[in-house]
């Protein structure tokens, strides 16, 4: 039983088939609600189904991964899957940090150069559509927990990011080197809008996709 006041950033996890209920007087809230599929194979989630209740946690990590979720889907943005998946992932470690759970340090060793082709082939091919972390570990011949972890020691980043990392690249070639709209970059490289891509352009380059094309083709 909780019987109080509900802080400003406030975090409650309630596992799969546990129930709650709650009773409000002269309320006025406003929350996120991440709901995780309890039978999804997502590292980081396999034992969140064994935590007991949290009610009025607090942790700026959750609030920070939750709140950048949050405001994508805000701006209209369709977030990537294996963007969501890590996320998530993320999401379940920190819930079962909370609950002083006990995770080991283990030392992860690297993806083979073979492996790593591999999966860099298949971003490449499908790179204008919606690529999993699920899709990605199969490509390697790998279990999902395992491949994220290796890819990060191999490339320094999380499969999500290494992708729109590509992306982002592949958008500057076509920004320099072809006259295609920008609207139209934007939907070959699996982008959900051209506001989605331009704002994850100027993310990482601190610039937008028409000010670049301008810095190199002033004609343009």
């Amino acid at each position: 039983m909780y019987d109080g006041m509900d802080r400003p950033g406030a975090l409650t996890f309630v596992p799969a088939g546990a129930e709650r209920l709650g009773f409000y007087r002269n309320v006025d809230l406003t929350y996120s609600a991440l709901w995780i599929d309890p039978d999804a194979s997502i590292p980081g989630c396999e034992r969140l189904g064994d935590l007991p209740i949290l009610v009025n946690k607090n942790d700026q990590v959750i609030a920070t991964l939750v709140g950048s979720l949050r405001d994508e889907i805000a701006l209209g943005h369709k977030p990537d899957t294996a963007y969501v998946e890590h996320l998530v992932g993320l999401v379940g470690l920190r819930v079962a940090t909370l609950n002083r759970e006990q995770r080991p340090s283990l030392r992860h060793g690297c993806l083979s150069r073979r492996a790593l082709g591999r999966v860099r082939d298949y971003i490449d091919a499908h790179m204008n559509s919606d690529i999993s972390l699920s899709a990605l570990a199969a490509v390697a011949d790998m279990a999902v927990d395992s491949f994220g972890r290796r890819f990060k020691a191999t490339t320094g980043l999380a499969p999500y990011a290494y992708v729109i990392e590509q992306r982002v690249r592949r958008a500057e070639t076509l920004l320099r080197e072809t006259g295609l709209s920008i609207s139209i970059i934007a939907v070959r490289l699996g982008f959900s809008s051209q506001s989605h891509f331009t704002t994850t352009f100027r993310r990482l380059r601190g610039m937008t996709p028409r000010v670049y094309r301008m810095h190199f083709s002033p004609e343009s």
